[in-house]
């Protein structure tokens, strides 16, 4: 802030710097791909930044570049892989009741909200207890002396199971606070930077146990809000999904949090098996392989 003239901000200058963060991030194809989806976001959200309206207010307080800095890049479009599950939901939450519900509650009272209400990291980290609608079975999301929405749509009511309202009930009889999650650290001031929780603590500790589990992800915590959504799609439908997940609209669903669970075959398979069988079975295939091996 403050350290960089906007006039130096050119597109040659913003080029550079892409295609050098892509070099060095690219250590191997997958890393690679993950270095452009960044490079990306940050020139897109760069970009929002001299938009019209915001020009429009600070151009007698500050000098204005022409042209404005981002205004002929191209943000690289790289295609994000569709969620892909890889644990069962019903026995992680089995494992989660018998190895966090009584030792750990707090950490099980977070991967509850995530995985059954899909509930994002910073929601979860200064929800109130007033938030529970317990007559109305639902979680309502909204703004607080602590919480701004990610977007207007993030404000809603999430439907929630009737037993987990129970379990919270029961939490909500013995609370020491206001927060659902308890916490000795203060809640962060409202400007915090991205990534400053109140209860960091136990969010790294659930995890570490969410990956011994085998929740593969960067983001084991934000993976449980995408198997959410796709439990939520698999019963109810893509609609059903958003609406849960409160996005803006069902493409961003569809794109990044749904697993796609229907078995889409073209059924023309039995067409090669009319005749005589000449294709050797699967389960006879490997059974030869197998004592190939063993040989």
């Amino acid at each position: 802030m403050d350290g960089i003239k906007l006039a130096t901000l050119t597109n040659e200058k913003i080029e550079e710097w892409r295609i050098d963060f892509i070099r060095r991030k690219a250590t191997d194809p997958l890393k690679e791909k993950s270095a452009r989806i960044s490079a990306s976001s940050f020139i897109l959200r760069a970009r929002s930044l001299f938009s019209a309206e915001t020009v429009a207010r600070i151009r007698d307080i500050a000098e204005i570049p022409e042209p404005l800095p981002f205004s002929g890049i191209k943000a690289e479009t790289v295609r994000v892989s569709r969620y892909r599950s890889s644990f069962d939901l019903a026995e992680l939450l089995e494992s989660a009741r018998e190895e966090l519900a009584a030792p750990r509650p707090e950490e099980y009272k977070i991967f509850l909200l995530g995985a059954l209400a899909g509930l994002r990291r910073n929601e979860i980290d200064v929800l109130p207890w007033t938030a529970f609608r317990f007559d109305e079975g639902v979680i309502r999301i909204e703004t607080t002396e602590f919480y701004r929405p990610k977007s207007h749509n993030s404000e809603a009511d999430v439907r929630v199971d009737p037993e987990l309202l129970e379990v919270f009930q029961g939490y909500y009889a013995r609370r020491k606070g206001g927060f659902v999650i308890e916490s000795d650290s203060p809640p962060p001031p409202f400007d915090a930077p991205y990534g400053v929780y109140r209860c960091q603590t136990h969010m790294r500790a659930l995890l570490g146990w969410l990956r011994s589990k085998g929740v593969i992800s960067k983001t084991p915590l934000h993976c449980l809000r995408k198997q959410f959504g796709s439990e939520i799609h698999a019963r109810y439908g893509l609609l059903a999904a958003s609406e849960q997940l409160r996005h803006g609209g069902v493409g961003v669903t569809a794109r990044h949090y749904i697993e796609n669970r229907s078995c889409s075959v073209l059924c023309l398979g039995h067409l090669l098996v009319k005749s005589e069988r000449t294709i050797v079975p699967l389960q006879e295939n490997r059974r030869a392989q197998s004592g190939a091996a063993r040989k």
